[in-house]
This record gives structure tokens, sequence and C-alpha cells, in this order.
């Protein structure tokens, strides 16, 4: 039995984002405006290089999403950044996105995330998890942002965070 199911930076599976998907204008423009703030900060840290690495990956994974909801059945992956010898690992785990069928999930969910979110993908709080658990869905907000959660000085508040959630169990 699971005592308590802890995710960090982790959306819902898309399966799930799709079936339950619900399009409010208001709230879409104010989560966009939202997040538009906390990018714009993001950026200002990554550089002239960083900013460049960013677009590009978001662009590719943008076109394979389009393509995806167009009806092409494919896992292909822009897999020439990721180096030789974790290559299959990368094509690996995209399959296993793309096949997963997730289940209704009861118990206590704690999900550990940054404030600042992708701008394509307008969510709720609990990053579309409370359609998969039938039960709390707790959100603890943690410094830094998807990409540097676990670094120096980003990862000193993940820890704190956990440290208290350990200390009540």
């Amino acid at each position: 039995q699971v005592g308590e199911l802890a995710l960090m930076e982790a959306y819902v599976p898309y399966q799930i984002r799709q079936k339950t998907a619900v399009w409010n204008e208001t709230k879409a423009w104010k989560a966009w405006l939202q997040n538009i703030c906390y990018w714009a900060g993001h950026l200002s840290e990554l550089g002239g290089e960083g900013i460049l690495r960013a677009v590009r990956l978001k662009l590719a994974k943008n076109v394979r999403n389009i393509s995806s909801k167009l009806g092409a059945r494919t896992i292909e992956l822009d897999i020439a950044h990721i180096p030789e010898e974790h290559r299959d690992v990368a094509v690996q785990q995209r399959t296993a996105v793309l096949t997963y069928h997730p289940q209704a999930y009861e118990g206590t969910l704690t999900l550990y995330r940054t404030r600042s979110q992708s701008l394509t993908k307008l969510t709720d709080q609990t990053l579309g998890w409370t359609h998969l658990v039938n039960g709390n869905v707790q959100v603890k907000f943690v410094e830094g942002w998807h990409h540097n959660i676990l670094e120096l000085p980003y990862v000193e508040s993940l820890a704190s965070e956990l440290s208290d959630r350990l200390e009540k169990w």
C-alpha cells in the first residue's frame, strides 16, 4: 500500500488532459499572462545561447504535437541533441508515453511544482491531476523552473518542502 504519492513538475498524462480539457477564455488569458511574466524572468536568466536552444526545442516539440493531433501516429523524435548512448532510452520513453493508459489513483498526491508552466498547456494549479486522483491533491510550490528545479540554489526549496512533509509523516 502506498502511504502517499509525490510528483515533481509533472502534468497529468496526455491521454487524460485530452479527455478533460475545458476551455475557459477568461481563465486561459489570465494563466497565459501570468505565465508570460514567469517566462520573461526565466528567459532573462538563460542568456542568448540558452534562449535559442529553448526556442529550437519548443518549436520541434510543437511540430510533433501538431502532427499527432492531425492524425500522424508517429514516435519520431528530434534526438540530434541527445548523446548517442542515450538515444534508445529517449525513443523508448516516447513510445511509453504514447502507449500508456493511466488508471485512477486512490489516495493522496502531493505535487511539487514551480509557478511557471508551459505557455501552451493552460491548466489548473494541480496540472490536471484532480482528474486522475480519487483523493486529495496537494500542491506545493517550489523555487526555480522546470529545467533547474534539481540544481542549486533551487533544489534547496524542494528539499525543504520534502523535509517538512516527511516530518509530518
